[in-house]
């Protein structure tokens, strides 16, 4: 406190005392209570004084600021299978057991495999995938303000996710790396990645690229063989170079039978070969015989019309035709018509949607004609205005017409429209709502209606080829974002629903991955009921005996069970409803690749490359201590001694208000008791 609060303290108190003293001295007591009660009023006005004067003081502490350590463990299963999982242990063990280490730095404990996650025990090296980028990513908004050092202990193969070495822009201090497994280099030969589109139709041909790898010192030749139930179906001769990338292999096949046909792909293995895990490897073909021909009608050009196309076509079920209002005739043939921004010369076609009842959706934008829109459909009106704007979008998880994954479309940029709501004359569901600002609205920017069994969905914006760039930008891939669309394509192809069960599931899988599937069960007014008991049952019919039954877990508007840990094989599921003696029937296969099983060598160059990048070292596990002692003795990684300054209440204002009632009250208490009142 400085000197003006101690001389208001103290005139407070003269202050409240004089008060007292003249307000009883008009009262005629005498004696002893006089005194006592101008004390009891004067410390009430005094302690009621200092709770408003509120004196403060500040006090001072000093404490010492550790440099952080981060020691990142890699848990995939690689380790075990590269490394003595036991010699890792051994190395950890040291870690924690260094006390001068502990001395200086403040060591925080990490692991990461698929995810990443804090050490609270001994990895169990289970995780069946490695993201090495995703763990560093994570670690720069987890590392603190002052001095870090990070220590990653791994094999330095990540299976997934972007290059590590490069992803180390705003990461704060050195890292060291300590290499786990064997850093001999052996020959293999591998298979590195397939490419295959996930489905393909009945008596067509469908191509398959192989990319395979080699690690040597020598030219050799090799065989690549394709086989199906056991029968070669392809086989081709390849040379294999040092140093030197093979190109890719494509081989076309056939679709000779409608479902999910599994293929192995293998590569000869030269005399001596070490790891030969990594020469085979499998993929699925789902084969069907249908396809649905969507028209894509537009009398403008724009670069959502191409970007629709591609989403939709890239689930392979679907052909999309570019058609404008003058060259479309009929609608035989089409499953579903998409009415890009119309405008009046989309008459003939929306008559013609009415008359037959056709399921459609009409995308709008900055140069759809509203008017001529409203009087040529009786399903809403939408308020016509002249102004544009910018619209956010929101995904509504109450939308249950259909089920569906978001892609993250709240992180997607505006689409360009007019402002106006819309009035919708049928029950509807917004799928996508308007955020106007950064405040979400309930105004529909995507939302869907039925009546008299036809389908219509309508999107209040324009600029989807935006969102596509966008989600490339983010994710580095299309998948979820083309999914969220074909399933609405799906939904408008398709007819009323009829059925009150059914589930969802992928034809195949591979192994050590997770397997969700959802299911969903509608009482007789085809509502959504989540109070239902839905049994699932998995049973291997090739490959192994393998048999489970799972009670599925209701959300808001979908049954789901997970499947972790299936063995390689054909599974067929049955999905029941006993009370309602319902029942449907599925199959899906799990194709055997362990990812993590690939690698026979550690990755010592790009763990050498991020360490040097960083200014930190490489160094194999067993070296773990000197690798300690260079973090004991760096110089840039010094404890420093802070003072921090706390301001706090001399009194606390709890206690002075308790004080100044307990004051009035004796002084009321004393004058009623002595017949003053």
């Amino acid at each position: 406190m400085n000197s003006n609060t101690y001389l208001l303290i103290i005139l407070c108190a003269v202050a409240a005392f004089s008060i007292a003293f003249l307000w009883y001295r008009k009262t005629g007591i005498k004696g002893n209570l006089f005194w006592m009660l101008i004390l009891l009023r004067g410390f009430a006005l005094w302690s009621l004084g200092v709770l408003l004067i509120n004196p403060v003081f500040k006090n001072f502490t000093l404490y010492t600021e550790k440099p952080v350590l981060n020691v990142l463990v890699d848990n995939s299963s690689s380790i075990k299978y590269l490394s003595h999982p036991d010699s890792l242990y051994l190395a950890l063990n040291n870690l924690r057991e260094n006390r001068e280490l502990q001395d200086v730095f403040d060591i925080r404990w990490y692991r990461f495999g698929t995810d990443m996650s804090t050490l609270d025990s001994l990895p169990d090296f289970q995780d069946p995938q490695t993201n090495i980028a995703l763990a560093l990513q994570r670690l720069k908004k987890l590392q603190s303000s002052g001095q870090n050092a990070t220590l990653l202990i791994s094999d330095g193969n990540s299976t997934y996710g972007g290059d590590y070495q490069f992803n180390i822009s705003g990461l704060q201090g050195p890292v060291y790396t300590l290499v786990a497994g064997d850093t001999t280099t052996y020959e293999d030969v591998y298979i590195e990645k397939i490419n295959v589109n996930r489905y393909a139709f009945l008596n067509n041909k469908f191509p398959v690229e192989i990319f395979s790898g080699y690690s040597g010192d020598r030219t050799i030749n090799s065989q690549l063989v394709i086989s199906k139930n056991n029968n070669v179906v392809a086989r081709k001769n390849i040379t294999l170079e040092p140093g030197r990338a093979a190109s890719p292999i494509r081989i076309d096949l056939e679709a000779d039978r409608v479902g999910v046909s599994t293929y192995k792909v293998s590569i000869t293995a030269p005399e001596g070969e070490k790891n030969t895990t990594n020469n085979t490897n499998s993929f699925a073909v789902e084969v069907i015989d249908e396809r649905n021909r969507i028209a894509l009608i537009a009398s403008s050009l724009h670069p959502d019309i191409g970007s629709l196309k591609t989403s939709i076509e890239s689930s392979g079920q679907r052909t999309v035709d570019l058609l404008s209002p003058d060259t479309m005739k009929e609608a035989e043939g089409y499953d579903l018509f998409i009415l890009y921004q119309p405008d009046r010369t989309f008459d003939a076609i929306f008559s013609m949607l009415k008359e037959q009842k056709i399921n459609f959706w009409i995308i709008g934008g900055g140069y759809t004609d509203w008017e001529f829109v409203n009087k040529a459909q009786d399903l809403f009106d939408r308020e016509v205005t002249y102004t544009s704007e910018l619209i956010l979008g929101e995904v509504n998880s109450g939308f249950n017409s259909y089920q569906f994954e978001d892609p993250g479309i709240a992180e997607y940029p505006p689409l360009d429209s007019y402002l106006g709501d819309f009035i919708i004359i049928n029950a509807f569901q917004t799928l996508i709502a308007k955020n106007l600002g950064g405040i979400p609205t309930e105004s529909p920017l995507l939302f869907t209606t039925e009546r008299n069994d036809q389908r219509v969905a309508v999107l209040d914006g324009s600029g989807l080829w935006k969102w596509r760039v966008w989600h490339y930008a983010l994710r580095e891939d299309f998948e979820s974002y083309d999914l969220f669309w074909n399933k609405l394509v799906q939904y408008l192809s398709s007819g009323s629903r009829k059925e009150r069960i059914y589930f969802e599931y992928e034809p195949y899988y591979y192994a050590n991955t997770g397997i969700t599937i959802k299911a969903g069960y509608y009482d007789k007014n085809y509502e959504f009921d989540p109070a239902e008991l839905l049994q699932l049952e998995i049973i291997q019919i090739e490959g192994g005996s393998f048999t489970r039954s799972i009670t599925m877990v209701a959300g808001s508007n979908t049954y789901e069970a997970t499947l972790n840990g299936l063995p390689a094989g054909t599974y067929r599921i049955r999905l029941d409803v006993p009370s309602q003696n319902l029942s449907r029937t599925g199959e899906f296969t799990v194709l055997g690749y362990e990812v993590e099983r690939q690698f026979i060598n550690t990755d010592t160059d790009r763990m050498t490359a991020l360490s040097a990048q960083t200014g930190g070292r490489m160094q194999p596990l067993n070296r773990i201590s000197e690798v300690m002692e260079d973090l004991q003795k760096g110089k840039e990684f010094i404890p420093v001694q802070k003072r921090k300054e706390n301001v706090v209440p001399l009194l606390e204002w709890k206690l002075l208000l308790f004080l100044t009632v307990l004051f009035f009250a004796l002084e009321w208490f004393t004058r009623k008791y002595n017949g003053h009142i």
